[in-house]
Parts: C-alpha cells; structure tokens; sequence
C-alpha cells in the first residue's frame, strides 16, 4: 500500500495542480483568436462593401482553427500548461512549508517575513506567466509560431502598449461583468414569468434557478469570447503598424479612427493586388 500512494502521489499533486493551470494556458483561446486574425488580415481582400461580413468569418476559418491547433499547436498548448503546473507545484510545495513552520515562524520575524516574501515573490511569477502565456497564444494563432518566440514577442508588446493593453483589459473586464449579469438575470426573469403563465401548478423556483444556472455558463463563455477577440485585433492591429507604419496595410478605417490614423489610401494596394501577394510575410500566410 506504500508503494502504491508513493507512486500516485506525483500524479495526484499534479492532478490538483493541473486545473489551477487552465487559466493561463488554454487551447481554446488559440482556437478563438485564428478567426479574428483571419478576419483582421483579410481586409485588404475585401474592398467590397459590407466585405469584412463575407470573407474570413465563414465556415471554414471556423473549423480550420480547431484543426489547426489539434495537428501544429498542441505541443505548445501542452509546454505552456507545463509551465504554469510547474509554477503552481512550487507555490503549492512553499504552502506546506509554510503549514510545517507556523510555531518557529511565530517566535523568529525574519523566518516569518522571509517566507512572505517567497510567497509574494512566487505569486507575482505566477500572475506574470500566466498574463504572458494568455498573450503568446494569440501570436501562435495569427503566426503559427512556437511558445518561445510568441513569448519574446508579448515582452515587446507589453513595452510598446502596456498603457493599452491595460485598458483592453479592463474593457474586458466590464464587459464580461455586464454580459455575466443581464444575460442570466434576463432568462431568469423569462423563465420565470413563462412557468408562471403557462404552467400555473408548477412550482417555476427551481427551473428558474436552473434557467439561470445554464445562462451564466454560456454568458462566461461568451465573455471569454469578446475578451479573445479584443486582445487578438489589438495584436494584429500592432503587426500590422509594426510592419507598414503609420499607414497600415489591412487595418479597417472604423480601427485608424480608433487608433486615431488618418484615412488610409488603398489605391497602391489595388494596383498590385493583381500582380502579386504583398512582399512582408503576412500572418495569415503561415497559418
């Protein structure tokens, strides 16, 4: 029996560390970002009005997102998971130290504080990779490249727009709070008011609280959603002004007047379309 908890044991603690892990690293989110990337760069395409309706919201960068992720990308999912389980172990490891020394913690400060600070130390690494990670994986969507390199290039967003970054986060944010209140709270009260009128014996509490219940598991999907979708144009946006400048190539002009650009002049763009593909590589090239 020994030898049997002291061979399961790793992989217990790494099955409780695991789920705590998902939040930083998730292939959906990789999934979810190809089709805005997709979207984003087929502007230059799409010239006709009502364009960014017809090409690159389909059916098919729906599905080749999936596709894409389950045959190129699943390593990367499953390193970037490794490092936040890792992180996670240690924090894990340091709270049962902590636990172990409560007595000699109380009678020495310094142990006590030097503890704290490890603590707060390994919760900020943590915070950070997983900020980094839930970034790096929109660079692996739009560029199809590996978790290093994606990482390297979310420091250099970071120091180029952490000012907007931010702010997109905290957009996010609202709207996830707003989506997340009204959208259960709106069926509840429907369900609601529909038992009480067609079904007038039936007690409509606990259908509403189901109701409900299932409303805000869609909700927090749909939040997650608008939230991968903001994060990937604002990473697509800084591309495509990173490779052509003040006048981006495949930006919209409702997306210059947000980043406050002028109107952009797509004639030269027109005249070489039929020639050949612009001479940068672009990201949807290598998806």
């Amino acid at each position: 029996m020994a030898a049997v908890i002291t061979v399961t044991a790793p992989y217990t603690i790494f099955a409780i560390a695991r789920p705590g892990a998902r939040r930083g690293a998730d292939s959906p989110r990789t999934t979810y970002a190809s089709v805005p990337a997709n979207w984003y760069f087929s502007q230059e395409d799409s010239k006709a009005p009502d364009g960014w309706c017809y090409l690159g919201c389909g059916l098919k960068p729906n599905l080749g997102g999936p596709r894409r992720v389950i045959t190129k990308h699943l390593g990367t999912m499953a390193f970037g998971s490794l490092v936040i389980t890792i992180v996670q172990l240690i924090r894990m490891a340091l709270e049962f130290i902590d636990n172990r020394t409560k007595r000699m913690q109380e009678g020495n400060r310094l142990l006590w504080l030097i503890m704290k600070c490890f603590q707060c130390c390994l919760w900020c690494l943590h915070a950070t990779l997983k900020y980094i990670i839930h970034h790096s994986y929109i660079y692996v969507a739009v560029k199809g490249s590996g978790f290093c390199w994606s990482c390297f290039r979310v420091f250099g967003l970071i120091g180029n727009a952490g000012g907007q970054l931010a702010i997109n986060r905290m957009v996010g944010s609202i709207l996830a709070l707003v989506i997340s209140l009204t959208i259960p709270a709106a069926c509840g009260v429907l369900a609601f008011y529909w038992i009480e009128q067609t079904l007038p014996t039936v007690n409509a509490t606990w259908p509403t609280v189901t109701v409900a219940l299932c409303a805000l598991v869609i909700a927090n999907g749909i939040a997650e959603v608008f939230r991968c979708v903001i994060d990937t144009i604002f990473v697509c946006a800084h591309m495509d002004m990173q490779q052509n400048g003040d006048n981006p190539k495949y930006m919209s002009e409702t997306l210059r007047t947000a980043f406050e650009l002028e109107k952009g002049d797509y004639s030269e763009y027109d005249k070489k379309a039929g020639d050949s593909k612009p001479a940068p590589a672009t990201p949807t090239q290598s998806l």
